[in-house]
């Protein structure tokens, strides 16, 4: 149990991408038509109007989830950016000492945290209302079919919200990766300067 915790806390990329690989599997298994014909059979025993806020509530949010994630993500490359520049930095102080090797610590933390951040702002399958499923709803319209067509764009909303819960999740896990690393290349930072700026105390001593 703490060897499992120690790698969770070392080593955040690894814990993302064996959960997001895990997710990645369990999704394959969901298939768009087979989640279609599940929820209109749902909301074909319904009565529409009471919840047709709640789906567009509820889809509306895992847009805002997923663009929430990116933005965060695409902020801490700035924050990585700067980080580098202090390790650059403490390069330049231990060019030829023996704590370069140690400078390259926070260094590889902070690729692992821009990595990391990458994965969390790729586009992926994100399901989306699309041109052709608009167009179905009209032509339902057009023959005088709206409550056909509100439940044919409710189930679309309903199944595009799911196939996408794990898509926005395996963004959020590789966001929480990023931030791990990051704050451990600033504590290695932290501590690399402290070294420095006491090394020749002690060497005095």
């Amino acid at each position: 149990m703490k060897k499992t915790k120690l790698i969770e806390h070392l080593f955040p990329f690894l814990v993302a991408w064996s959960t997001n690989r895990r997710i990645k599997e369990q999704t394959k298994e969901k298939k768009w038509d087979t989640l279609f014909n599940y929820w209109k059979k749902i909301i074909n025993a319904k009565e529409t109007h009471s919840f047709e806020k709640a789906v567009d509530d509820l889809y509306r949010s895992e847009i805002q989830r997923k663009e929430a994630i990116e933005s965060k993500a695409a902020s801490l490359f700035e924050a990585i950016g700067f980080a580098v520049s202090l390790v650059s930095i403490a390069i330049v102080f231990t060019e030829k000492s023996p704590l370069l090797i140690l400078s390259m610590l926070p260094l590889a933390n902070f690729i692992l945290a821009g990595i990391c951040s990458w994965h969390a702002t790729k586009i992926g399958e994100f399901f989306l209302p699309t041109i052709e499923g608009l167009k179905e709803n009209l032509e339902l319209i057009d023959k005088k079919q709206e409550k056909e067509s509100e439940i044919h764009w409710m189930t679309e909303k309903l199944v595009g919200s799911e196939m996408n819960c794990p898509f926005i999740l395996m963004k959020s896990n590789w966001l929480a990766a990023a931030y791990q690393h990051f704050l451990l290349g600033i504590l290695l930072i932290v501590i690399f300067f402290a070294i420095i700026i006491f090394e020749p105390y002690f060497m005095h001593i």
